[in-house]
């Protein structure tokens, strides 16, 4: 499907947070046509190599990272872009047992809230604080410091 820029500060906006490099950030931009089969495969390029090899993704764009016996989870990327800025984030108690396919959290962008599910079923063993103090993490550093919580697994994988 073919990009359609509908105004200068959309068109920005929407990039930025998917570039980290100005060079193919300028790049990227000075295409003559914005709507060129080149211009949205360049888009896509740069969204999949922010993508971690090591994680597995939900439909629902949650991601796990095993490790050992724990699987962490958070939200991608492109979860967090479609949100916009992330004011709040509830985790669940520790000690609670979830269910794949339960929500387990809630990010809240301004007055609205969007329930995470968890992809896999374990036991809360740990959250993370710092996205709980800074919610801006889940932006920032999606696949990072902004990791909502490790799950002892059930069953094995």
């Amino acid at each position: 499907m073919p990009i359609v820029a509908r105004s200068p500060s959309t068109r920005t906006h929407s990039w930025i947070s998917h570039i980290s490099d100005p060079q193919e950030f300028f790049r990227i931009h000075s295409f003559a046509d914005r709507n060129s089969p080149k211009f949205a495969k360049a888009h896509e390029e740069s969204m999949n190599s922010k993508i971690p090899a090591d994680l597995k993704y939900a439909k629902s764009h949650e991601w796990w990272r095993v490790e050992g016996d724990l699987a962490t989870i958070g939200i991608t990327d492109h979860a967090q872009h479609e949100l916009t800025d992330v004011v709040f984030v509830e985790l669940p108690a520790l000690g609670r047992k979830i269910k794949a396919g339960e929500a387990c959290s809630v990010v809240r962008v301004g007055k609205n809230g969007s329930d995470i599910y968890s992809p896999v079923s374990g036991e809360v063993v740990k959250i993370n604080p710092a996205v709980v103090e800074q919610p801006a993490l889940v932006n920032t550093d999606p696949y990072g410091a902004g990791w909502f919580f490790p799950s002892e697994a059930f069953p094995a994988w």
